[in-house]
């Protein structure tokens, strides 16, 4: 597509927009792509700098016949002959359809937990009790003179 060289801002944002569209044709993802608001205001420009090393990454897997200077890394989904991990469908709850199938105890919670037979100990706080949950020592008689 031909370049606008008018001064005009619409002018500019068309070139902007024929950009992002040829991104998009090179196999730029639109999460990688900048508004053409962001670069005519500067108002993103890390977002810029972001799609054009995801453009030149995508430029080294679609036109490899290119032997100019390379900039950032081709997208592995793409370098690897479109061959994506498969992909899992997420459900409403969190989970992941058919990854994990949820296991069903071996043992019952009454059987893994058992109750204690013995009395608790008594505590400080229990009247006529010591610290040591004993019962107190009584004090020794006196001695007969």
């Amino acid at each position: 597509k031909k370049v606008n060289t008018g001064k005009l801002a619409f002018v500019q944002m068309e070139n902007v927009s024929s950009f992002i569209a040829a991104c998009r044709e090179l196999g730029v993802g639109e999460s990688n792509l900048f508004s053409t608001v962001d670069l005519f205001e500067g108002k993103n420009m890390n977002q810029v700098v972001s799609a054009l090393f995801a453009l030149g990454g995508a430029v080294q897997v679609t036109c490899p016949d290119f032997k100019g200077p390379h900039i950032g890394i081709p997208p592995k989904e793409v370098a690897q002959g479109g061959a994506k991990r498969p992909t899992v469908m997420a459900t409403q709850m969190g989970g992941f359809a058919g990854v994990m199938e949820r296991q069903k105890p071996t043992e019952r919670a009454d059987y893994v937990v058992k109750p204690i037979d013995r009395p608790l100990a008594a505590t400080s706080t229990d009247a006529g009790a010591s610290a040591g949950g004993q019962p107190p020592v009584p004090a020794p008689a006196p001695a007969a003179a």
